[in-house]
């Protein structure tokens, strides 16, 4: 979603680390009836390999619209509930089916219930004029000690619509996967007996003096290319574009949904290149959400490249931002010079967010 040129104010917070349960609070300036504004990923408690992003709008009735979006595609279960700083319940949904988006039900002006307000807190909202068209409405306001209030009444809007500041508490209790292909404990240790043995293999990937066995159908599933590139005819494939070690990491994830790419910084940025050329999204989205996850000096330059090379815009992005805020110890590396030999169209976006934010 293309958020720009919308203001959001950065009040994020992961709020609580207790088993299946996350909380975490933001702050958002929403415009009546404009682009809903989206908060920065934060990661589910002990689910560490993908992360969540919440998205709020205000329709032009004023009725809040809050989606939860996750970036890992597997279906889950989940309960979803929306609460107010004092910690009123405002929505909840449970889903037996979140793959990348679980919507909220709307927050209405019958649900909110959130207190009255004065004739004063109209905030350049005037009365109705005989001449205008009467507009239903009803108006967010946010105190100084985070309370909200809201007023229900017929009103005709200013040429510039003020902004409204709305903090929110979004708890997620985890349930676990339902439609995933691994989801059953048998399969999986099944599958995994038969990663990189021989049994029942018939497909062999060389790559340099290594050959390893396979099994079609796992990966004609899972990936586009190799989907492409194996026929019912091929008794081998060569590949030399990954190395063995890291296509050993990537059909451990094919065949068992694990890899150490989840915890591991080096591994991941390996195994997002080979996920990412290979079309294995599912992967590549895990890979991506641990780089952003570690990153740090002494490997966002490195990170930042591949990104750029693979066009990988989230985690460019990411890694740009990463490296204006840390700027100070970034312009200290002696990779540094380097990379701006070898990249000078990244490098200049570098420099020209640092000057922007001057």
């Amino acid at each position: 979603m293309e958020t720009e040129n919308i203001q959001a104010e950065v009040k994020e917070e992961n709020i609580s680390n207790e088993d299946n349960i996350t909380r975490y609070k933001w702050t958002g300036d929403l415009k009546i009836d404009n682009e809903a504004v989206e908060s920065d990923e934060f990661f589910l408690t002990n689910m560490n390999n993908f992360g969540c992003r919440i998205s709020m709008k205000l329709d032009k009735y004023e009725d809040l619209i809050i989606s939860v979006k996750k970036s890992y595609y597997q279906a889950a279960r989940a309960t979803i509930s929306i609460f107010s700083l004092e910690d009123k319940l405002l929505a909840t949904v449970s889903t037996e089916n979140w793959k990348k988006c679980c919507e909220v039900p709307k927050i209405l002006n019958a649900t909110l219930q959130l207190g009255s307000t004065d004739d004063d807190e109209l905030n350049g909202f005037s009365l109705d004029d005989d001449d205008q068209e009467d507009h239903i409405r009803s108006c967010f306001i946010r105190k100084a000690e985070s309370e909200y209030r809201r007023r229900t009444c017929s009103v005709s809007y200013p040429a510039e619509l003020p902004a409204c500041n709305i903090t929110l508490v979004c708890v997620i209790k985890w349930l676990g996967f339902t439609d995933d292909f691994y989801s059953s404990l048998s399969l999986q240790k099944g599958l995994r007996d038969y990663c990189l043995q021989s049994d029942f293999a018939d497909l062999g990937i060389e790559i340099g003096d290594d050959i390893l066995p396979v099994h079609k159908i796992i990966l004609v599933a899972q990936s586009k290319k190799f989907l492409k590139k194996i026929n019912d005819d091929n008794a081998s494939i060569e590949i030399n574009d990954v190395d063995s070690e890291t296509m050993k990491e990537v059909l451990m994830f094919l065949y068992t949904g694990k890899t150490k790419a989840a915890e591991e910084t080096e591994v991941a940025r390996k195994v997002f290149s080979a996920a990412t050329n290979y079309e294995i999204l599912q992967l590549k989205s895990l890979c991506e959400n641990t780089l952003m996850r570690n990153m740090a000096i002494d490997n966002v330059l490195a990170i930042v490249d591949m990104a750029y090379k693979l066009k990988a815009t989230k985690l460019y992005e990411k890694s740009l931002a990463y490296m204006v805020k840390n700027r100070e110890e970034i312009l200290k590396l002696k990779d540094f010079k380097s990379n701006c030999v070898n990249n000078p169209e990244m490098m200049f976006q570098f420099m020209e967010l640092i000057i922007s934010q001057k």
